[in-house]
């Protein structure tokens, strides 16, 4: 028990610092992939958002999980962040999911929540840093920015992409967003019985940062998750049209 937590302690501190090296950043994105999956996989303590209006799709919400990924920026964490759970089912295969969610550098193309994604950095052939606008509310809601660990990886049919929140000396907060910082989070395409259908499942664990009551990005949430669904539809039926 001393060793394994004088190791994250030392991750910690290169975390804090922005100064983690390649394997450090390799293994803090496995493991809160790991976290993701088993919290996605827990099957009590989900509360279902009746009201999401996602055609095909559920959304749970439950306490948040951390595991080792407290916020190392210097910001207060707020402890009313939550964990949710989404789940599509799509009219297409896992392998043009995949495809879609990976094209990191177009996926502001699509995706009217965000306003620009770029991947950083490629750590090996399964990981890479990103760095991710969301498109905000002004002048309610500020723009929130993050810098994303990142790990792919397929486990028997399924694809994954998941991992976590990370400090960048090459991209400081700045004053024209909010920092925000994601908790281990994963997508997961799993294939359907039924020929070129596919279970998507989202778990994001998101603290805003910012002013603004979090009870209110609570109830606001739903909306983004429910454009974000509908967006990655639309994409799904364009490229499938296009094979």
């Amino acid at each position: 028990v001393f060793r394994r937590t004088s190791a994250l302690t030392r991750i910690s501190l290169k975390h804090s610092l922005g100064t983690m090296e390649n394997g450090d950043l390799i293994d803090t994105a496995e493991k809160a992939m790991n976290v993701a999956v088993e919290v996605m996989e827990r099957v009590d303590g989900w509360t279902v958002v009746k009201e999401a209006g996602i055609s095909g799709a559920t959304v749970s919400w439950r306490e948040g999980v951390v595991g080792d990924t407290n916020r190392l920026d210097g910001e207060a964490p707020d402890p009313e962040w939550r964990c949710w759970r989404v789940q599509q089912e799509l009219d297409t295969d896992v392998d043009t999911v995949s495809r879609i969610i990976m094209d990191i550098d177009n996926m502001y193309r699509w995706n009217p929540a965000l306003t620009h994604t770029k991947v950083l950095e490629k750590l090996d052939e399964k990981t890479f840093l990103s760095y991710q606008i969301t498109e905000g509310r002004r002048p309610i809601v500020q723009p929130r920015d993050f810098v994303f660990v990142c790990r792919e990886e397929r486990r028997g049919e399924d694809w994954l992409a998941g991992g976590c929140s990370v400090v960048s000396a090459r991209h400081p907060p700045t004053d024209r967003c909010v920092r925000a910082w994601q908790h281990p989070g994963v997508m997961v395409a799993s294939p359907l019985p039924a020929k070129s259908r596919t279970l998507f499942t989202w778990i994001l664990q998101c603290d805003f940062g910012g002013l603004l009551p979090t009870t209110i990005l609570n109830i606001a949430l739903p909306y983004a998750v429910k454009l974000f669904c509908n967006s990655l539809k639309s994409e799904v039926k364009k490229r499938s049209g296009n094979k």
